[in-house]
């Protein structure tokens, strides 16, 4: 067979999907329940809004998953892929499962429904408006040219060892970003120096920077901040940027940044379209501008613009008046705290969202512009290590 046009359906020996309901739900359960969107970089992934179940709901709906199955999102989110690598889990009806014979290298097939051809392929043919869904007859139906099993090899092994690489520059950047976020969270948010001198104990910090942070807390209206600091809002080191194309402008061919192009609690963009792909509320942005995700902010999205873009209304763009303000709104926008009261101020049940009247009334402690710009100088090379598509 190989060497020839052949079907999903030849080379596999089951295609099937997930479980179609809900299942029985545990805190106390181990074991994951997942879907489409639990499929990321090629691997199956969990995070805080997994749910659980137990082991005999485990063994109410485990499926025939193997060595050899490859999974495939086809409801709601599509065409995420990932290789199964023998977790214990329960798929969900958005995901597919796709249980590959001798005549084809499970590895291959990641790349194969990851190439654009596949991805083209299924995101014509779904159908739905709201939520898209592809049939697991089109998945099976699928055709392609399959190389000899040497080639399949060949291929995975050379497009894996660039998947890995990829992967410990991810694990790199998030480690550098994570660094960076602390700095400011100990500086800025807990006054770990401030308090550290209060209590007559080193900052750990050199001494050109440990000289710059008071040694006294004192009340403010947002409860304690440091002596000599300031109580104020976003406006102070930022401005809101609404600039639109004007009648007759042409923005189908600028890059284009959405929420659905952004990660959740990463400041790192690095995907996006087309401007064309936006007919109404088209907003310009520029490089080192930054993004806050307003709809919906419990899903945590803000991120770097690492180019001169288009985005919606669905975002803010922030910039900075100094520049040595970027890092300061890059970390205080995309902290905890700020989308915590995003979140808390949000209006709507099915798509809250976070006016900007109310963000931009969010207060902070803001040190003077001589510490603001050794934090600058401290993170900025961190931030531009962090993998954003230039």
């Amino acid at each position: 067979m190989t060497g020839s046009r052949v079907s999903l359906q030849q080379v596999t020996d089951r295609i099937g999907d997930g479980l179609h309901g809900t299942p029985k739900y545990s805190e106390m359960g181990d074991i994951p329940f997942i879907n489409g969107n639990n499929l990321k970089s090629g691997r199956i992934s969990v995070d805080a809004k997994t749910r659980y179940v137990c082991e005999d709901e485990y063994e109410k709906h485990a499926k025939s998953l193997n060595e050899r199955t490859v999974l495939l999102s086809i409801n709601g989110t599509i065409g995420n892929v990932a290789q199964y690598r023998g977790e214990k889990v329960v798929l969900g009806k958005s995901a597919c499962y796709l249980n590959c014979n001798e005549e084809i290298a499970p590895r291959f097939l990641v790349y194969l429904l990851k190439d654009r051809v596949f991805q083209g392929h299924i995101k014509q043919t779904a159908t739905g408006t709201t939520i898209k869904n592809v049939s697991l007859a089109l998945v099976r139906e699928y055709e392609f040219d399959l190389p000899n099993m040497s080639d399949q090899r060949a291929i995975a092994h050379i497009l894996g060892t660039l998947d890995d690489k990829i992967e410990v520059n991810r694990k790199m950047n998030q480690t550098l970003e994570d660094i960076a976020k602390a700095i400011f969270k100990s500086w800025f948010v807990d006054f770990d120096p401030v308090r550290a001198k209060a209590e007559g104990r080193p900052t750990g910090l050199p001494p050109e920077i440990s000289d710059l942070f008071p040694d006294q807390l004192v009340d403010s209206e947002i409860g304690e901040i440091p002596k000599g600091w300031e109580s104020t809002r976003i406006s102070k080191i930022a401005k809101k940027v609404s600039e639109k194309y004007k009648k007759g402008e042409d923005w189908s061919e600028e890059k284009l940044i959405d929420l659905s192009r952004m990660p959740s609690k990463s400041i790192a963009l690095n995907a996006h379209g087309k401007g064309a792909e936006l007919s109404t509320s088209v907003c310009k942005f520029k490089k080192y501008d930054f993004l806050f995700g307003s709809i919906r902010p419990y899903f945590y999205k803000a991120g770097i613009c690492p180019f001169d873009g288009v985005s919606n209304t669905s975002v803010f763009i922030l910039r900075s008046i100094e520049d040595f303000d970027r890092e300061f709104i890059y970390l205080y926008s995309s902290s905890d705290q700020v989308f915590e009261q995003s979140i808390q101020y949000s209006d709507g049940t099915k798509m809250p969202i976070i006016k900007w009247q109310d963000f931009q009334d969010f207060s902070f402690a803001l040190p003077d512009k001589t510490l603001r710009k050794h934090f600058s100088e401290i993170v900025r090379p961190m931030v531009e290590k962090v993998d954003v598509q230039r």
